[in-house]
């Protein structure tokens, strides 16, 4: 993919439309979208989603990005990663259809795996931004069931910006109209630069419901587990496997996410 399309970064959703358009438009018939953005936790965030979703018994499509194994685990279908002879197929018949029009691999990778999505019924799909937010190539679903922005830190400066507020800006992309977008926990840093405030102006903006940790919710620790505070809610939850305090805040962050959209879903998330 790389040798046919070395264009390996260029944000624009331009070409996603176009090949999403000659495919059928696969990303209008997907199941229930969750939309993951940030600088770190989003590949923990739709691990621990995927985790209580599964064990709610809802099947998931998943796909994340970078890989870190091999490249299957970037593609899950109904809770089983993809073999090899079906993305190789898969991959066969998207290149067919592009016919050598200008796009880039992971709009490509992006496209299939829509396609793969829409072809399977299942209960949800748990989606990863690959970089930023607002020109990533994931961010074609027009009406996701919720958005969630991860902690913000300095990464793909070139692209982003500089500033940790101008990168905010740049994940708040992903917040749709009247869409939920909740707010995992921020570092110090992050809340100095104004990045809540860039979510809250986004927000805003598109009447969507915003979920902001330290405002709508928050979270204690209690030995081998976490205490969770929604609205007038409490819910107690188990400390993650995954060592690591901001495995905690990753864990709570899906736990809000599992519950605000518990009515999506033909089974109860418990």
């Amino acid at each position: 993919l790389t040798s046919y399309y070395p264009r390996a970064i260029d944000p624009n959703l331009e070409r996603t439309f176009r090949l999403l358009g000659d495919l059928g438009n696969p990303h209008l018939a997907l199941p229930p979208v969750i939309h993951v953005a940030g600088t770190n936790g989003k590949g923990s965030t739709l691990a621990y989603l995927r985790a209580i979703f599964e064990s709610a018994g809802l099947s998931c499509h998943v796909m994340t990005s970078p890989h870190l194994v091999r490249f299957n685990e970037r593609l899950v279908t109904c809770g089983t990663e993809m073999s090899t002879r079906d993305i190789l197929d898969l991959f066969k018949e998207v290149e067919s259809i592009n016919a050598g029009k200008e796009t880039t691999s992971f709009e490509l990778i992006t496209a299939a795996g829509f396609l793969a999505f829409s072809r399977l019924p299942a209960d949800v799909t748990l989606l990863e931004v690959g970089m930023g937010g607002r020109f990533d190539a994931t961010n074609v679903v027009g009406s996701p069931a919720a958005t969630m922005i991860m902690s913000i830190a300095k990464d793909h400066t070139k692209f982003l910006g500089e500033r940790l507020d101008q990168i905010a800006f740049e994940k708040a992309g992903i917040i749709k109209q009247e869409t939920p977008c909740i707010i995992g926990p921020q570092s110090q840093d992050a809340l100095s630069s104004g990045v809540m405030d860039v979510f809250t102006d986004v927000a805003h903006e598109k009447s969507a419901p915003l979920y902001r940790y330290g405002h709508e919710w928050s979270y204690d620790v209690l030995g081998d587990k976490f205490i969770l505070h929604f609205g007038a809610n409490i819910f107690e939850f188990p400390k993650p496997n995954l060592t690591g305090s901001h495995q905690i805040g990753n864990a709570a962050t899906a736990a809000v996410g599992a519950i605000l959209l518990e009515n999506h879903f033909k089974k109860p998330v418990n």
